[in-house]
């Protein structure tokens, strides 16, 4: 060991590496100002530690302390004032890459402030990072934190709250992989002495806290109407499929991400579906995200051609469809493909000739076949009404000179009427 003060240290998994904190020895010899520095002793053959090594990025102008090796040994975190800091000593991380210890980077301000980060401890089971801090505002003193890495993103900070944190200094966390039981330092009220040792077993399972992102925004046409009752789904991941939600009488929607930075959201709209993508800034919890869909151009409905009509006739008893029929309910079709604004009306009539019961079924049968048409053409159900009325003249243009089904006139009378309005 060295000649002089040694403190916090960590072992590599097979227990054959320490990286230990240890004063600066050409500093303390020369009476200069101490600073902290970490150095590696790897474990003989015969069982003995050999000659500490420093580590590679030590610099005497600075301090460098409280090791943590992840249990893969290939990440090292660590606790420095070294240049680039954001405040007094801040957490850094270095990776090992073919047998060299990377250029040290900052874990940047989600974990790092204006104050003091310490004591890192990294747990693999949850990819958290504990440390403590005393720019967080917080319990008083140090209080310990918890951030969840995630590859090279660092998410943002919590305070892991009493009885762990008191109002005076905590510290120097570790647990067990599962965080059912562990140790910190505190120099809480009831201790033996500056810093005591306590012991502490969770009561029920921890998870961490999610970090919770909202999505927010309206839902509208190029002319600036919102669209209500708009339906928007989030794909998060590439893997998780988040519940949808509606757009309000405004067009807003609002959803809450947990956890999650990039995904895509599919919009559905009386104008048709679109699918955006989005990205969370690694600083924002809040993104606004408005969704545009083109209004399509209002046309008058198209004019029938002369074997088209406005309805369609059947044979008695009879509700499936002929070519003339498909011909007429295609004409219906285009026109509301071309002006999605448009509605419309299928009616459907049955002659006298049978009881009212099955006249009323027939008529029933007979407007259901026309709507399947439309619906199985893409016209959604939403912008088509329809009724059917057996034999009355319930439903018929009272200007209709034709409106009674008598028998002079029965095959007019089973029939499907379609009207287009907005």
């Amino acid at each position: 060991m060295l000649k002089y003060n040694e403190g916090v240290a960590c072992f590599s998994s097979d227990l054959k590496t320490m990286i230990f904190t240890g004063n600066d020895i050409g500093d303390v010899e020369s009476g200069n100002k101490i600073n902290l520095q970490l150095y590696f002793l790897q474990r003989e053959q015969n069982g003995n530690w050999g000659e500490p090594i420093p580590f590679k990025y030590n610099d005497n102008k600075y301090s460098f302390g409280h090791p943590c090796l992840t249990n893969d040994g290939k990440t090292l975190y660590f606790s420095s004032n070294r240049t680039g800091t954001i405040g007094g000593s801040d957490i850094w991380k270095s990776d090992l890459i073919n047998g060299e210890w990377s250029e040290p980077v900052n874990l940047g301000n989600h974990i790092n402030t204006e104050s003091n980060e310490l004591y890192p401890f990294f747990l693999e089971a949850t990819k958290s990072l504990f440390f403590a801090s005393d720019g967080r505002g917080g319990l008083g003193g140090l209080d310990i934190f918890v951030a969840s890495l995630s590859g090279e993103y660092v998410d943002f900070a919590q305070n892991l709250g009493a009885p762990l944190n008191s109002n005076l200094d905590d510290f120097s966390f570790v647990s067990n992989a599962d965080i059912s039981k562990g140790y910190f330092a505190s120099n809480r009220e009831g201790g033996k002495g500056k810093d005591d040792i306590y012991a502490f077993s969770m009561i029920s399972h921890w998870i961490p806290k999610k970090i919770t992102r909202t999505i927010a925004g309206v839902v509208s046409d190029d002319e600036g109407k919102p669209l209500p009752n708009s339906t928007i789904s989030f794909l998060v991941n590439e893997k998780d499929t988040l519940k949808g939600v509606l757009t309000d009488e405004n067009g807003f929607y609002s959803a809450v991400l947990e956890e999650h930075l990039t995904g895509k959201m599919t919009i559905g709209s009386i104008y048709g579906k679109t699918t955006e993508s989005f990205t969370f800034q690694p600083d924002s919890l809040y993104m606004t995200k408005n969704i545009l869909f083109k209004a399509p151009k209002k046309t008058a409905p198209l004019q029938p051609f002369d074997n088209v009509g406005k309805s369609i006739y059947f044979e008695t008893a009879k509700w499936d469809l002929d070519k003339q029929d498909i011909a007429v309910l295609q004409y219906y079709v285009r026109t509301m493909e071309a002006d999605t604004t448009l509605k419309i009306t299928v009616s459907g009539f049955a002659d006298v000739r049978n009881s009212s019961e099955a006249n009323e079924y027939w008529s029933k049968m007979r407007m259901r076949a026309a709507v399947e048409f439309l619906n199985s053409n893409g016209i959604s159900q939403n912008r088509i009404v329809g009724n059917f009325y057996g034999e009355t003249s319930n439903g018929i243009d009272t200007n209709d000179k034709k409106c009674k089904c008598v028998s002079s006139n029965l095959e007019w009378c089973r029939r499907v009427d379609m009207k287009l309005y907005r």
